[in-house]
């Protein structure tokens, strides 16, 4: 009995650790449809970091209401570079005002071929924590003319080795393992117990996240952290001259995709969780506020930044980095607003001069509310 008990261990210890090793895309959708394993993030990526019960909140899908009718009497196609705030599963096309669709995320390229007799606009989109990073160098390069329209995904290129590499991989195999264990209800009841007592015994939370000195909000740690991730927090110091760096890109950004056929540039910052519900972290750097007010700016933009603060925690989920429902909703009504601005412009103004200043689309996109 005892020697079969150990055979019986050996082997299931055994499958899991191979099963660690296997390829995530083939073998584990099946774990998922077999419910062997559930989503990780149904309850929040931020709860998926902490594993903090008091940060555990289902996730929604919000309910498109989409109450703006398209004015332009041209067919508008939109083309939008952005990241997870605008994936499918929270904004698709029945959202937009746009006849066509095109979205592909920053690490992607579109392939495009310009139909001219539509008003073809480019949305870029960026939470605020990457905003710099993106705007370094042009983002433009990510458009590829071509003979018709489709996403190119990026794949890293790999040698043998790295192949090798990435098979035994210790934090991809410990991650996998990690979750055929932790990855039911079972594994998560235990995860959030020594999540619990890390945090309210030893003041420990995982380092992945920053939560408020009263305990009611939690946000990503590249949010907070200036001394490891100066580009990315909101609270660390930015230059002039750095801000000055973010609108030249920019606007040499609008110039680009102009020359490429395209005949509106719009841009879109999402305020990063803290700058919302945590601003008496630090001293704010006002990144937003910097680069939209810039005298030299050329770009129209919709920005929700003062929408979010009067909406304070109700913009932000309580146990995730993304909008919720009413944040999404007023993004939405703003960016459309703004879209039937841009494309029913009667100015006779050649395309290139044709750029709505960023004045006028402030001042419409506040009065769609």
């Amino acid at each position: 009995m005892r020697k079969a008990l150990k055979i019986t261990v050996i082997i299931l210890f055994s499958a899991i650790w191979g099963l660690g090793f296997a390829d995530y895309d083939t073998v584990y959708p099946y774990f998922y449809r077999w419910g062997i394993i559930t989503d990780e993030y149904r309850y929040g990526d931020l709860f998926n970091l902490s594993h903090l019960p008091e940060f555990k909140e289902e996730m929604v899908k919000c309910r498109s209401e989409l109450t703006i009718s398209k004015q332009s009497p041209r067919p508008v196609h939109l083309y939008v570079l952005g990241d997870s705030f605008l994936e499918p599963q929270r904004v698709d096309s029945s959202d937009f005002i746009a006849d066509k669709y095109y979205f592909f995320k920053w690490e992607n390229y579109m392939h495009f071929k310009l139909d001219t007799s539509a008003v073809n606009v480019v949305l870029i989109e960026s939470i605020e924590r990457h905003f710099r990073q993106h705007f370094e160098a042009p983002p433009v390069a990510r458009f590829k003319p071509d003979t018709a329209n489709f996403v190119e995904k990026w794949t890293m290129p790999r040698t043998w080795m790295g192949k090798i590499d990435n098979f035994i991989s210790s934090g991809r195999v410990g991650g996998q393992i990690g979750l055929l264990l932790m990855g039911n209800s079972y594994g998560l009841k235990f995860t959030e117990l020594k999540s619990s007592l890390n945090y309210h015994v030893f003041d420990r939370p995982e380092s992945s996240v920053t939560i408020s000195k009263d305990g009611r909000n939690i946000v990503y740690y590249l949010d907070t952290d200036t001394l490891n991730f100066p580009h990315t927090s909101g609270f660390s110091r930015i230059s002039e001259s750095r801000i000055d760096s973010v609108v030249n890109s920019l606007n040499a950004t609008r110039q680009e995709l102009l020359d490429m056929g395209f005949d509106h540039f719009i841009f879109s910052v999402i305020p990063n969780k803290s700058t919302i519900v945590m601003p008496e972290y630090g001293v704010y750097n006002r990144l937003i506020e910097r680069v939209q007010s810039h005298p030299d700016l050329k770009v129209p933009y919709v920005s929700v930044i003062d929408e979010y603060r009067a909406l304070g925690r109700k913009a932000f989920l309580h146990s995730d980095s993304h909008w919720t429902c009413d944040g999404r909703l007023v993004w939405l009504r703003k960016f459309n607003e703004g879209l039937n601005q841009v494309t029913t412009d009667t100015s006779g103004n050649s395309r290139a001069d044709n750029c709505l200043g960023p004045v006028s689309m402030k001042s419409l996109v506040r009065q769609s509310l």
